[in-house]
């Protein structure tokens, strides 16, 4: 196979090579560690935009690898075992949004992959198992203080526990995936003054 120039996201290890979807191209590839080459190039199924960056990361949940949207109204699901792909037209009912979402990146839990907006004004939860696609938490249907603003900087993971930083007057958003409640908590600060970037440590979240 002919080796190309990519602008990659994010990618995953598995086995002896890594999974990744570029940026300016709709193609799943899996590049060999060991052969220093793509050993498969797999084109995505067709999605709604025609231009750079339609997918912004990947995660990869029980040998099926979930390819999340950027400028694009589809999620992506890839069997490794069979080679086909699955797809998933974006949660849209009652979500006050623009139809692409915008994502950020993945977590997995169990075998659900939840997917954390960026201007898609909440989370969608990927069963794996159960080929399902659902909105498990949606931002624009709460009672917020900035409801035209539906979006979040940054999230991370602490244990069962998604925490997101909202454009909501420096609130933190947090949903425990296993008991899949919600959680609203107020951060002390300038509110001119947004966080923007949060990180994990231990147990302990730093917001910059």
């Amino acid at each position: 196979m002919v080796k190309g120039n990519y602008i990659i996201n994010t990618y995953i290890e598995k086995e002896d090579g890594a999974y990744f979807v570029p940026a300016n191209r709709e193609v799943l590839i899996k590049y060999s560690f060991e052969r220093q080459e793509e050993i498969m190039i797999k084109n995505t199924p067709p999605c709604s935009f025609k231009g750079l960056n339609p997918y912004i990361a990947i995660q990869e949940c029980d040998n099926k690898i979930v390819i999340i949207p950027n400028h694009s109204d589809k999620f992506l699901v890839y069997n490794i075992v069979d080679g086909e792909f699955n797809q998933f037209n974006i949660p849209m009912d009652n979500i006050e949004c623009h139809p692409w979402g915008y994502f950020s990146r993945g977590y997995v839990y169990k075998d659900n992959v939840y997917v954390v907006g960026y201007i898609y004004p909440g989370i969608v939860k990927i069963n794996i198992q159960d080929n399902t696609c659902k909105t498990v938490v949606n931002l624009s249907n709460k009672d917020r203080k900035d409801r035209d603003s539906c979006f979040s900087y940054d999230s991370v993971v602490i244990d069962n526990n998604i925490f997101m930083l909202v454009k909501d007057e420096n609130m933190l958003f947090k949903y425990d995936m296993q008991s899949e409640s919600e959680e609203w908590i107020e951060l002390q600060g300038d509110n001119d003054n947004q966080y923007l970037t949060i990180a994990a440590k231990g147990n302990s979240l730093w917001m910059v």
